[in-house]
């Protein structure tokens, strides 16, 4: 069966390259990209819209393009408190999914983090979809994709007949990607906590495509973790990455984390303690067996590829 297919956040690397994949898909009938206003984004074959799904009319911009699925990817990230970024990505969200039980549209198909499971000194090696989500409020991104999450199982209970796929990414490595673990990587100096060695998920931005577009031809209802094999030692993650550690002693790491936000240096750190101390890995038991999908790369794969591609990005920069 065909199906005419909505992306949001198509001005995001993840979303242009989604649609991408969906173009050469012969179960998509077409494609509507939605982009924030003032964005160009130019997809081959396809129309951008610069359409709010927080307006009123959205339900009724919905039947006009008989959407069958809805892809929301557009999340802005924040690490402190932010009422604008609040409102896009929660209310936002619970806006759109409302619209689309409106409009009818048979499945949406939202992102999120393995993160939200949150690091704590109890967790299993591995965390099952069914476990709770703890993550610490600290990072304002990670208590909005808990927000978002909690009220997309609300709205699935409500309505049973609209599938509502949630893709728990474990943190995202490429030459496009901007998360937590790119920006970690990026410092100077990356600060490890003495005494602590937690174990890292990485995925590779390609292999998120993958899944996402997967989530098309699978009726998988509730959150699915997505993460490969092969797990990396904080310390193993720097040394292939060529980043130099600096070791700081935990209570003063939990000391600047609670008493000097808003400092400069502080803030540069884009992980809270807690990622730095204990694991926080997705069980992929039910990506494999019920949503049928295995990233291509292992995790020490994905990040070699990433920092080699990060290289030869920055070497065509510099010349």
């Amino acid at each position: 069966m065909k199906n005419t297919v909505l992306v949001t956040g198509c001005s995001t690397f993840l979303a242009r390259r989604l649609c991408a994949v969906l173009l050469g898909d012969s179960a998509c009938k077409g494609i509507v990209a939605l982009a924030a206003a003032r964005t160009e984004v130019k997809l081959p074959r396809t129309r951008t819209h610069h359409v709010d799904y927080r307006g009123a009319d959205f339900p009724a911009f919905l039947k006009k393009q008989k959407v069958d699925v809805v892809y929301h990817l557009d999340f802005a990230p924040a690490r402190r408190s932010n009422e604008e970024l609040f409102e896009r990505n929660v209310l936002g969200t619970m806006h759109l999914l409302s619209s689309c039980a409106e409009a009818g549209v048979k499945k949406v198909v939202l992102a999120s983090s393995t993160w939200v499971y949150g690091a704590l000194h109890d967790n299993p090696t591995y965390l099952a979809e069914r476990r709770p989500l703890r993550a610490r409020p600290y990072l304002q991104y990670l208590k909005d994709q808990v927000d978002i999450e909690r009220y997309a199982a609300e709205f699935r209970a409500g309505n049973p007949e609209i599938v509502v796929t949630v893709l728990r990414f474990a943190p995202l490595v490429g030459p496009s990607a901007d998360g937590p673990i790119m920006q970690y990587l990026a410092l100077p100096l990356a600060p490890v906590l003495l005494g602590f060695e937690p174990l890292l998920q990485v995925l590779h931005e390609e292999d998120a495509v993958q899944a996402l577009h997967r989530a098309l031809h699978v009726d998988c209802r509730g959150a699915v973790n997505i993460a490969p094999d092969g797990v990396l030692p904080l310390h193993k993650l720097l040394r292939m990455a060529g980043v130099q550690s600096a070791p700081i002693l935990h209570p003063l790491a939990e000391a600047a984390s609670s008493w000097l936000r808003g400092f400069p240096l502080v803030e540069k750190v884009p992980l809270e303690v807690n990622y730095l101390k204990y694991c926080c890995m997705g069980d992929t038991t039910r990506m494999r067996e019920e949503f049928g999908f295995s990233p291509e790369r292992s995790g020490p794969q994905a990040l070699k590829a990433a920092v080699e591609a990060k290289a030869v990005k920055a070497a065509t920069v510099a010349v």
